[in-house]
C-alpha cells in the first residue's frame, strides 16, 4: 500500500520556516526520516511506503524558468508506457516547464496513472488528484504549513490533539457512508477529490475542478459496434498491461462475474513474464456458490485458481481499534483474507480486482437509453428499434419505457444516481438526529447537476461517485497492493464518450463488453445476467455478532455526542430487525463510525501525540 506526507510554506515565513524544521524533526525521533523523500525550496515530500514499494516518487526537474515538482505514484503515457519505473530521468526539464506552466493540465491530458502532482507554478503551489481518485489526498494548514497526506493514521509526528470533529459531516456519512464532497470526518482536514486542483498562493486556497466527467462524456464518440468493440478491448488490455509491468508477481480475484473475468483475459495476454494467478473468495453462508464460474475462467486461462473460504462466525474488531484515519472507514469491519503463503523479499506483489467494470461497461438497466436516443438523432428510421433495445434492456414494455422517458424528453429531468440512493437511505437510517436534513451539498457538483448531458449518459456519470469510493482500505496490510486496473482514466474516457445504446449493445446490461470479450473468456459468464448475492452472509454475520454491536452502540459516542436517537437505535440493534431492507448493513456502517469517533476523541481529549 502507498503511502506519503508532504509539506508546502514560504521559506521567507519565519513561522512556518520554524513549524516545517520542527515537523522534520519529529519525523527523525519517529526514524521516519530516513525514508525516500524528495525536497527544493519550501515543498518536501516523503515515501511512507514498505519495500519493495519503493521508488514511488516521480521528480520534475527544474527548468530554467523555476518551476518544478514532483509526483507520487505511478505514471503512464497515452500508450500505457510507465514513467514511474525509468525513475528520475524519466521527465527532463522542458517537460516539467510544460507541466508546471499549464498547472497540471498536461498531466491530465496526456498522461495518466494513480498520482498526486505536487507542481511549483512560480506564483503559485498546484497539487492534483488523478481523476480516478485511487491515491487518497488529504490536506490540513498548520502554523503556516500546508500539509498533504494519503494517511493520517502514519503522520503521528503532526499534533493531531489540535483537531476537532466534524459531527455534521458524520451524520451524513450515518446516512450514505459513500459520501465525498471534500469534508472529512475532522474540521481541520479537507479531501481533494478525484480530478481537483488545490491552488495554494500568498493570496488564497482555492479547490477546483481540473477534470470534468461531464466534459469528457459530451465529446461523444459514435464509432459503428464492430468498432466501438474493438476500441475498449484494447484499451481494457493496454491499461491492465500497464498496471501489469509494475509487478512481478499478480493474483487475481476471480468473483465469479463479467469483470474480473475480462481481468484475468487481458492480463495472461500481456508482454512480459509475470507470475499469475487467481483466487475466490468462497462465503461459507447460505448464498449461492460462484465458485464454479471463478473455476472455468482460471481453466481457460491456465492459471491455478485458490478458494479462500470465509465464514461468517468471524468476529468484528474491538471497537476502540480504528486508526487514527481522516474519517470512518466500512473497511474497518474487516477485509478478505489474504491469498496463502508468504511474498518472498523483493518481489512486488499485487492483488487485480474487476471493481469498477460495473461502472465502466454499464451494468444499469435504464430505460432512459431510449431518451438519449431521441435527444441525439431525433425521430428517424432507427427509432422503433431504439424502443425495442431500451424495453429488452430494461426489461420492461415499450409503454412503460415511454411513461419512463417522456419527463427526459419533454421536461427536460435528469436523475442522479447518488442522489437517488440518498434519498432511499434517509428513509431507512431515521436512528441519525439529522436523517431528515438537507443532503444537497453531500455531493459534488458534477454529481447532482447534468449540464448538458442526456439522462441515461449523466445516469452513468453519476454513479462514478459510487466507482471512486473503491480506495485503499485504512486497514490493509502494506505488503501486498491491492490494484483495480479497470478504473483507469483512459478506459473511464473511453466508456464516458460512448453512448448509452453502444455500451448496451444488443440490449444487454454490459454488451458492448460481452461482445468485445466474446473470444477471451468462458461463454458461461459472458452470457450470464444475473449476479452473485453475499446478503444470506451478511445476515448471518450480523447474527453471529449482535451482542457486540448492541452493546456497543446502545452507550457509545454515537448516542454521547447526540448524533444518534436512543430509541431508534435500540430498535435497529435488535435481531429481529436486521432483515430489514438496507438496516443489517447500516449497522456494520454505524459501528465502524462508532469506533472511529472513539478513537478520535482518545486523541483529542488527550493533548500530544498519542495513536
Amino acid at each position: 500500500m502507498l503511502s506519503y506526507f508532504a509539506m508546502i510554506w514560504d521559506e521567507d515565513d519565519p513561522v512556518a520556516t520554524a513549524s516545517a524544521l520542527d515537523i522534520r524533526s519529529r519525523m527523525a525521533s519517529d526514524s521516519l526520516e530516513p525514508n525516500p523523500h524528495f525536497t527544493r525550496r519550501g515543498f518536501a515530500l516523503f515515501d511512507f511506503a514498505r519495500a519493495p514499494y519503493d521508488g514511488n516518487i516521480l521528480a520534475l526537474p527544474s527548468a530554467p524558468d523555476g518551476v518544478g515538482g514532483a509526483i507520487f505514484g505511478n505514471l503512464f503515457d497515452r500508450f500505457g508506457n510507465s514513467l514511474s519505473a525509468r525513475g528520475f530521468a524519466a521527465i527532463g526539464a522542458a517537460l516539467s516547464s510544460r507541466i508546471c506552466r499549464s498547472r497540471g493540465d498536461v498531466l491530465l491530458r496526456d498522461y495518466w496513472g494513480s498520482y498526486v502532482a505536487f507542481l511549483d507554478c512560480g506564483d503559485r503551489f498546484v497539487i492534483i488528484r488523478d481523476p480516478t481518485a485511487s491515491m487518497p489526498c488529504f490536506h490540513a494548514n498548520q502554523c503556516g504549513v500546508t500539509l498533504v497526506f494519503s494517511h493520517l493514521q502514519d503522520c503521528s509526528f503532526i499534533d493531531r490533539s489540535a483537531f476537532t470533529l466534524n459531527l455534521s459531516f458524520i451524520s451524513k456519512l450515518g446516512i450514505y457512508d459513500k459520501i465525498q464532497n471534500g469534508e472529512t470526518g475532522l474540521n481541520e482536514v479537507r479531501e481533494l477529490l478525484g480530478g481537483e486542483r488545490l491552488e495554494i498562493s500568498s493570496a488564497r486556497r482555492k479547490a477546483d475542478l481540473a477534470w470534468d466527467p461531464r466534459d469528457i462524456a459530451a465529446n461523444v464518440s459514435t464509432p459503428d459496434q464492430r468498432e466501438a468493440a474493438r476500441h475498449l478491448m484494447e484499451t481494457s488490455r493496454m491499461v491492465v498491461e500497464a498496471w501489469a509491468s509494475r509487478f512481478d508477481r499478480i493474483n487475481v480475484s476471480l468473483s465469479g462475474g463479467l469483470d474480473s473475468a475480462i481481468v484475468l483475459a487481458c492480463l495472461i495476454r500481456a508482454t512480459g513474464t509475470h507470475d499469475i494467478s487467481a483466487l475466490h473468495y468462497r462465503l461459507e453462508s447460505g448464498d449461492l456458490s460462484e465458485e464454479n464460474y471463478a473455476r472455468s475462467a482460471a481453466t481457460l486461462a491456465g492459471v491455478p485458481l485458490e478458494v479462500i473460504r470465509v465464514r461468517p462466525s468471524n468476529f468484528l474488531p474491538d471497537v476502540t481499534s480504528h486508526p487514527a484515519t481522516a474519517r470512518p472507514y466500512r473497511s474497518f469491519i474487516g477485509d478478505a483474507p489474504s491469498p496463502a503463503g508468504n511474498t518472498p523479499s523483493g518481489i512486488r506483489a499485487a492483488l487485480f480486482t474487476g471493481q469498477g467494470g460495473d461502472h465502466l461497461f454499464l451494468e444499469h438497466r435504464t430505460p432512459l437509453a431510449f431518451a438519449d436516443h431521441v435527444l441525439a438523432h431525433g425521430l428517424s428510421a432507427d427509432t422503433l428499434s431504439a424502443l425495442l433495445r431500451s424495453s429488452q434492456l430494461s426489461q420492461r414494455s415499450i409503454w412503460e419505457v415511454l411513461r419512463a422517458c417522456l419527463p427526459s424528453l419533454v421536461l427536460g429531468r435528469r436523475v442522479s444516481a447518488m442522489q437517488t440512493a440518498i434519498r432511499h437511505r434517509q428513509m431507512t437510517m431515521a436512528a441519525f438526529v439529522h436523517a431528515g436534513a438537507s443532503m444537497d451539498v453531500a455531493l459534488p457538483e458534477w454529481v447532482s447537476v447534468a449540464k448538458a448531458l442526456p439522462p441515461a449518459k449523466f445516469l452513468q456519470v453519476s454513479s462514478l461517485h459510487h466507482m471512486v469510493q473503491v480506495a485503499d482500505s485504512a486497514t490493509r496490510p502494506k505488503t501486498m497492493a491491492v490494484l483495480h486496473p479497470l478504473i483507469s482514466q483512459p478506459l473511464m474516457e473511453l466508456c464516458l464518450r460512448l453512448p448509452v445504446s453502444l455500451l448496451s449493445a444488443n440490449g444487454e446490461s454490459r454488451g458492448l463488453a460481452r461482445e468485445a470479450f466474446r473470444d477471451m473468456i468462458p461463454d458461461s459468464i459472458r452470457r450470464r445476467m444475473t449476479k452473485g448475492s453475499a446478503s444470506g452472509y451478511f445476515m448471518e454475520f450480523l447474527e453471529a455478532n449482535s451482542e457486540t454491536l448492541a452493546k456497543a452502540l446502545r452507550s457509545g459516542a454515537l448516542t454521547e455526542l447526540g448524533l444518534m436517537d436512543r430509541d431508534e437505535l435500540e430498535r435497529m440493534t435488535r435481531r429481529e430487525n436486521f432483515g430489514i431492507h438496507g438496516l443489517g448493513r447500516s449497522l456494520l456502517v454505524t459501528y465502524a463510525i462508532e469506533a472511529w469517533l472513539r478513537t478520535w476523541t482518545r486523541i483529542i481529549d488527550t493533548p500530544g501525540r498519542q495513536a
